[in-house]
């Protein structure tokens, strides 16, 4: 949409904005993101004519018309100002781009801590290891597969995965959650 702010057609920003709009909602639904929790944050890039480079500037989720471009050229000065140590106003600022950057907002999960399995885990070997600065003899090594919730036990061990490995360190404890997440608490 690369063109002078002040020749710039208002319907074709809105017919723009409005359609990237149109395929975030449709992302967010394939993702099972509630309408309700949407957020749609629209802004241009914009540059003074000439420029290889652009600021983003963040415009309200409103119907566009000259008042709001020219709001967001005024922005533009502020930011190019805060982010250059100089502005312009006499000369021209260009829209290069529309962006919407669409998200869907999430209660934080909640770790539930799963009833003990009334078994114990036997680690699957048990080597030397060098942990917090020093050679541990005899160090238990357990497969994550086998540890599951409610699971509880103490560093130092390494619980080893197909993926990746787990250093619990001496002084620390562990529990395997419901959702068969580590939650490790740090001694200091």
């Amino acid at each position: 949409m690369l063109g002078p702010a002040d020749q710039a057609s208002v319907s074709s920003i809105e017919s723009g904005f409005r359609s990237m709009e149109r395929k975030g909602r449709t992302l967010l639904r394939a993702e099972r993101v509630r309408e309700s929790v949407m957020v749609f944050e629209r802004s241009f890039d914009m540059r003074y004519r000439g420029q290889a480079y652009e600021l983003s500037v963040r415009v309200p989720e409103k119907t566009v018309d000259r008042g709001l471009v020219q709001e967001a050229v005024r922005s533009f000065h502020r930011i190019h100002r805060e982010m250059y140590g100089y502005s312009d106003s006499e000369l021209e600022v260009e829209v290069v781009n529309l962006r919407v950057y669409c998200r869907g907002t999430f209660r934080p999960l909640e770790l539930e801590v799963g009833r003990p399995v009334g078994r114990r885990v036997l680690p699957v070997t048990r080597r030397g290891v060098f942990l917090g600065g020093k050679f541990v003899d005899d160090c238990p090594v357990f497969d994550r597969r086998e540890m599951g919730p409610g699971l509880k036990g103490k560093g130092p061990c390494v619980v080893e995965d197909y993926d990746s490995t787990l250093i619990i360190p001496s002084g620390c404890s562990y529990e395997v959650d419901r959702k068969e997440s580590f939650r490790i608490a740090v001694s200091s």
